[in-house]
């Protein structure tokens, strides 16, 4: 079944990130991505003087094309399953599904994909090419068929966006980009379900945090962590819209 929200369940610490870091770096899973350094930010549609040093971080560089495996990897190493392994499913229409069933073709294990009858034909496709099996349903039922295959059929549920191991490994996207940058100040991402937002922008404050205790200092003496913009498009600007409905969270 899926978790109801859990408003005190506890916060990621960095010793969290720093062990699902390492657990994403010895995966196999995941490419330390390069960056591209000083773009014009032309290139991007933006004014030639926008008076700030523009760097792109090229997580398309995957073997999947996006970041999504940093969190998978982090999933699968917390699994229980025995025999051939656990059998796995998730509910996607897009680049988790792909990553999940790579990772599943991989790590040749039992993976079923839910999916929305809207999906296009070619990713419902893509996917079931890599082995694991697809079954769609209207979007509204996408979390019940995957309570009943839990509860009655024993797989075990990868949630592509709302898990805590997922987000930890997310989070090595900026620990990463610590390293590979000496400064950060902003750093724009994309929205989509809160997962990669919510892990680099812990990764950033708390490493920021560290180095502040570190060094012995207040946070009035360094300079502020990296401010995180998660970005969605006007048209499907979900995650905005949510905090605008009046009401109470709920799981």
């Amino acid at each position: 079944m899926a978790a109801a929200y859990d408003p005190d369940a506890p916060l990621l610490t960095l010793n969290d990130l720093s062990d699902a870091y390492a657990t994403v770096q010895s995966s196999g899973l995941i490419r330390r991505t390069p960056i591209l350094t000083d773009v014009d930010p032309q290139l991007l549609g933006l004014p030639a003087d926008v008076g700030y040093r523009l760097h792109l971080k090229l997580e398309c560089a995957q073997l999947t094309g996006s970041f999504k495996p940093r969190g998978l990897a982090v999933q699968l190493a917390g699994l229980t399953g025995a025999g051939s392994g656990p059998k796995l499913v998730t509910m996607s229409a897009g680049n988790y599904g792909r990553s999940f069933a790579a990772v599943c073709q991989a790590r040749r294990l039992h993976g079923l994909v839910l999916m929305p009858d809207s999906a296009p034909r070619h990713r419902v496709d893509h996917i079931r090419s890599q082995g694991v099996l697809v079954e769609t349903c209207p979007s509204s039922e996408l979390q019940s068929r995957v309570d009943a295959k839990v509860a009655n059929e024993g797989y075990q549920f990868l949630h592509p966006f709302d898990d805590r191991p997922l987000i930890a490994g997310h989070a090595s996207l900026g620990l990463e980009l610590l390293e590979q940058l000496s400064q950060v100040d902003t750093v724009l991402l994309g929205c989509g379900g809160g997962g990669l937002s919510a892990g680099v922008a812990a990764a950033l404050a708390l490493s920021s945090k560290s180095r502040l205790h570190e060094n012995g200092r207040s946070a009035d003496e360094e300079p502020r962590s990296p401010v995180v913009y998660a970005v969605e498009p006007e048209t499907a600007c979900t995650m905005r819209l949510s905090f605008e409905q009046v009401g109470e969270w709920g799981g």
